[in-house]
């Protein structure tokens, strides 16, 4: 039933921003509005806790954007041992206004942790929906929520493999972005 509700909720999402859509070549000023098809962007609120990131939005057509991520964690020594993750994303921009405006799509994150000889993986998938201002000069906000899941977690210490299973259930994915568009 909750795969029914969640299935709905989603459809209803893409139809209604679709409905809204403005398809326009004009701006609110009446001047011509600039579309535009890149993104350079970081997630700010990780940076609190030495998560470093950055991100790159780009359109492939009208309707849709990929953004590979990449992030490493440099605040904290972890004695030897480096974290890193590498993601990305491909999104549904209903309105066809480049990377601005409202879009949704799903996400997928590898986190990987090396050194002092340990290996470990997690892999999360999930989904989200996203906001993107975007103000002249090409400066933008972007705010999105979403949901994902751990699938998997493994751990080689010294050669010998141990997988940790599923841990961590579902999770909220927040993202606050300064970007730049261009």
């Amino acid at each position: 039933m909750k795969k029914v509700f969640v299935l709905l909720a989603v459809v209803l999402f893409v139809f209604g921003a679709a409905a809204f859509a403005d398809n326009g070549s004009s701006d609110d000023w009446g001047g011509e509005e600039t579309i535009y098809e890149n993104c350079i962007s970081t997630n700010v609120w990780p940076w609190a806790v030495g998560l470093y990131n950055i991100g790159y939005e780009r359109m492939l057509g009208s309707s849709i954007s990929i953004r590979p991520r990449a992030t490493y964690w440099g605040l904290i020594d972890l004695g030897g041992a480096s974290l890193f993750a590498l993601g990305g994303d491909v999104f549904f921009h209903p309105m066809g206004k480049g990377v601005k405006g409202w879009f949704m799509g799903p996400r997928y994150d590898v986190w990987i942790a090396t050194g002092e000889g340990a290996t470990g993986m997690m892999h999360f998938i999930g989904a989200q929906a996203v906001h993107k201002f975007i103000f002249e000069g090409g400066f933008a906000l972007g705010i999105s929520l979403g949901a994902q899941i751990n699938i998997a977690n493994t751990l080689s210490y010294e050669g010998e493999s141990e997988s940790l299973g599923v841990l961590g259930g579902t999770m909220p994915c927040f993202d606050l972005e300064l970007a730049w568009a261009f």
